[in-house]
Order: C-alpha cells, then sequence, then structure tokens
C-alpha cells in the first residue's frame, strides 16, 4: 500500500499493478517558473516602446559597452514569448491533476471550479482599470462598451481584437486569461483525445510545427486569419493580422495540448522508472531547468528576433507570431520537465518556501499591470514634466514600478484572491446550491454518455491537486482557496 501511496505524482511503485491512483505530490518548483515568465512578459510591455537610451539605469549601469536601440528591443521582444509558456505550463498541471484523481466533474463544474480562483483578481484589475482612466476614459476606450462586456465575461479573445475601435484595450494582458476559458471549455474532450492518442512523442512534435501555422498563413495572403475576422469596415494590415495571430485562442491551441501530452508522457515515465532503467529523455529533462533557461539566455544574447509585424513584408510578422504561438515549445517543454522532476539545482532553488511564497502573486501582478501602470505614470508626469513627458528615464520611476506593482500584487492575492476562492468554493459545494445541482446533473450525464474529464477523489482534492502549484504555501487556510489556478 505504501509502494502504491508513492506512485503517480510522487514516483514510486507502478499503479498498472493495482489499479490504483495516488495521492498528489507538490511541485513547487512550477510556481515560480510562472513569476519568472510574467515578469520577463512585464518588463517587455513596460518598456517596449522606450528607445535604448531610457532602458533602466541599473540595466544600462551594468552594461560593458553601449546597446542600441534594435538590439535593446530585440532583447524586450524575446521576453515576449513567455505567454506561450502560460498555456503549456497550464495543460501540465491541469493534466497531471486529472491523471492523479478518479472521481469524474462536468465541464461546468470544471470551469466555475477554476473561476473561483482566477475571477475575483480579474474582475478586480478591471475596476481599477476603470478606476485610473475615469478622466479620460471616453477617450481612451471610443465608447466601446461592447469590448467591454467581452472582458467582463472573459470572451475579449474568441473574436479578433478591433485595433481601430478600442478592441483589447480595456486590460490588454488579460487576452491570455480569456484562452485559458476557452482551454477549460474544452479540457475534457482534449483529455479523452490524449488518453487515445497512441503516438504521443509524434502527437507532441506535430504541436510544435502546427506553431508554425500563423508563418505559412502570412504566406498565402493571411488566408486564416482574414477568414477569423469580422467584416469590414475594420482595417485589414499586417499588424491587424498579427493581432489575430496573437490574441485568437485557436493560434496557442496547439500550446495548451502540448503541455497535456507533457503530462502524460511524464507520469508514464514516472511509473517506468520503476521497472527499466531511466530512458534518455528522462536524464535530459532531468537537468530540465537548468538547460532550459540557458539555452534561452543563448537566444536572447546571440540570435536576433524579428520584429512582431512589418510595414514592409507580412512574412516577418507571421514568422514572430510563429515564436510567440508555441515555436519555443521544446525548450518550455524541457522546462517544465526539469521542474516537475526536481533534481537539478534551479528547480530546487524554485522548490523553496520563500520562492513558492513569492511566485504565488504571479497572477495577480499580471492581471493588475495595466492599471498600475497607468496610475505611476500619471502620478510621475504630474510631480515632474509635465503632460508630453515620458518619465521611463528617471531612476525613481524604475525603482517604483516594480515596487508598486508587487505591492498591488500581494494585497490583491491575499486580501481578494485566497478569500473570494475560499467563500465562492463554499457556496459552490452547498448542497442547495442551484449551481451545484445543474453541475451534479451535467456529471451524471456525462457518466451515462460514458464521457471521462477531469476526476478527483473528492471535490477538496481536485481542487487542491489542480491549484496547487500556484499556492504560496502549504496552509490550510490556501489548500481550502485553492491557490491560483493555471
Amino acid at each position: 500500500v505504501k509502494k502504491n501511496e508513492m506512485m503517480l505524482l510522487g514516483g514510486g511503485a507502478s499503479a498498472k499493478e493495482e489499479g490504483a491512483v495516488a495521492p498528489r505530490r507538490r511541485r513547487d518548483a512550477l510556481v515560480f517558473s510562472r513569476y519568472v515568465a510574467s515578469t520577463c512578459i512585464l518588463l517587455y510591455h513596460w518598456f517596449d516602446r522606450v528607445p535604448a537610451t531610457h532602458m533602466p539605469a541599473i540595466v544600462r549601469a551594468g552594461m560593458p559597452f553601449d546597446v542600441d536601440s534594435e538590439t535593446w528591443h530585440g532583447f524586450l521582444h524575446w521576453l515576449s514569448t513567455w505567454t506561450s509558456f502560460f498555456f503549456v505550463l497550464s495543460g501540465f498541471v491541469l493534466t497531471m491533476a486529472r491523471l492523479s484523481s478518479t472521481r469524474t466533474k462536468s465541464t461546468l463544474r470544471f470551469v466555475l471550479e477554476r473561476l473561483t480562483t482566477t475571477y475575483p483578481a480579474y474582475f478586480t484589475s478591471l475596476l481599477a482599470f476603470l478606476l485610473v482612466t475615469a478622466p479620460d476614459l471616453w477617450k481612451r476606450t471610443h465608447g466601446d462598451w461592447k469590448s467591454f462586456a467581452t472582458h467582463l465575461t472573459l470572451t475579449q479573445a474568441w473574436f479578433p481584437p478591433d485595433a481601430s475601435r478600442g478592441g483589447v484595450v480595456w486590460n490588454g494582458p488579460s487576452w491570455f486569461m480569456s484562452a485559458l476559458l476557452f482551454y477549460w471549455v474544452l479540457f475534457k474532450p482534449l483529455s479523452w483525445l490524449v488518453d487515445h492518442v497512441s503516438f504521443k512523442w509524434p502527437a507532441l512534435v506535430t504541436c510544435w510545427l502546427l506553431s508554425s501555422l500563423a508563418w505559412v498563413d502570412s504566406f498565402f495572403d493571411h488566408a486564416i486569419a482574414r477568414a477569423l475576422m469580422p467584416r469590414p469596415p475594420w482595417p485589414r494590415n499586417a499588424k491587424t493580422f498579427a493581432d489575430v495571430y496573437h490574441y485568437n485562442p485557436l493560434f496557442s491551441l496547439n500550446s495548451f495540448l502540448a503541455g497535456m501530452l507533457l503530462a502524460k508522457i511524464f507520469v508514464q515515465g514516472e511509473e517506468d522508472d520503476d521497472d527499466e532503467p531511466r530512458p534518455l529523455w528522462r536524464k535530459i529533462g532531468a537537468r530540465g531547468a537548468e538547460l532550459g533557461y540557458a539555452l534561452f539566455a543563448i537566444l536572447v544574447l546571440f540570435v536576433p528576433i524579428p520584429p512582431a509585424f512589418s510595414r514592409d513584408g507580412a512574412q516577418v510578422g507571421g514568422l514572430f507570431s510563429a515564436i510567440h504561438n508555441g515555436g519555443l515549445l521544446p525548450l518550455h517543454c524541457l522546462l517544465l520537465v526539469g521542474l516537475a522532476t526536481e533534481e537539478d539545482s534551479i528547480s530546487r532553488l524554485f522548490r523553496r518556501p520563500s520562492f513558492a511564497w513569492w511566485g504565488a502573486i504571479s497572477y495577480e501582478q499580471y492581471v493588475l499591470q495595466t492599471a498600475v501602470f497607468k496610475l505611476l505614470n500619471d502620478i510621475f508626469l504630474a510631480v515632474s514634466r509635465g503632460p508630453g513627458h515620458e518619465p521611463y528615464d528617471g531612476l525613481a520611476w524604475q525603482l517604483a514600478m516594480p515596487l508598486a506593482i508587487t505591492a498591488a500584487a500581494f494585497a490583491t492575492h491575499h486580501l481578494v484572491s485566497l478569500p473570494c476562492a475560499a467563500f465562492l468554493r463554499r457556496q459552490l459545494n452547498r448542497e442547495n446550491n442551484p449551481t451545484k445541482a445543474i453541475t451534479d446533473a451535467f456529471s451524471e450525464t456525462s457518466a451515462l454518455l460514458g464521457g471521462g474529464g477531469p476526476e478527483g477523489a473528492s471535490d477538496k482534492l481536485y481542487a487542491t491537486c489542480t491549484d496547487l502549484p500556484l499556492l504560496s504555501s502549504s496552509s490550510s487556510s490556501q489548500r481550502t482557496a485553492g491557490g491560483t489556478a493555471v
């Protein structure tokens, strides 16, 4: 019995012998990896429009040579490619949780549980944006309340953005949450697909190859992007096509599916470790965090990246979209295997309680960045140079920005996300809750039809397993809240 308890997510004997499912294992190294990815994208958003002369003073002082604007922006564009890592990580973690559980859940129940841990902070970010942009709200949004409605319902990425009428300006970075909602709705059929694919390694490679779809489409006059765009008079140019490739969840579905396939391969590899020598991919993967971050550093330093779009060649924009939408899947998969194995120096560092505690705010800092960025800029412009100037080059601004976003993220995580998640989970589990009756009916119907889907030994176990890699500590209150779901 003890041997089986160490199996599925914790190593040990294979469950193939007993057909049992073992308790989940905390993989805390995954928590801080998402914080690293989130911070990289924040740096890209903060400094992308800033010339090299206004790069962070601390960075400029530490460089032994001058950096021109092209090199500086090339570095920043590499940072933006971490978006797809969120999708790979989400597919990986959710599938690991599903494989460690036994109870069937309906799609509605599954999605609602995810929203209990993500929507409170997201809704807070929308309110914060409304407050800080109140003086010039109409100018910034062009009165596009239809776009606000899609943001409120987390469906803004399901429709191509309208660059001429505001599009995603209500909370631009939050489009990834809309894409995740799309994948959560599809999680059950995707899980069935992953379970029934016989050749998972070729399927994983196929997901990587699908990342080039945007690049290939650019050679055919953006036929796919045009089909997904609304009717005229919306502009049709390289920038608009790039927006379709970046924001539409269909173009990043391969990354989420790759994470699911990798989780299935990883669990099978852990089972086989007890029966035969560790295969080469597992030996390399054990050092995956060290190798992955080293390879990314080499890419940043020595490989120029094309811009998101080009005024004189749409193929350039398609190439960046291919990199952005999963072109780095091999590197991301290598990172996840290393972080989940927890054997190399980086994964051991990331799994320390202090790193997990700090990394728990990665989601909040990401969705709050637009409001904090706007508020801090307005403050600095008001007390320094006045309108028409940018405060980016000041050391005070460069120190205040990370402090402000970190403080806002910690406050939102502990005062909004965790309490609201705990309350909403309790309401969701109440016997007289109409929503629970509906989700139970969905589960019964799914069982009668032979459906699979997210499973868990209990509601609490499933919630904890699914959200655990993003918890900041092992406190009972956070376990009850379930942390922040990927």
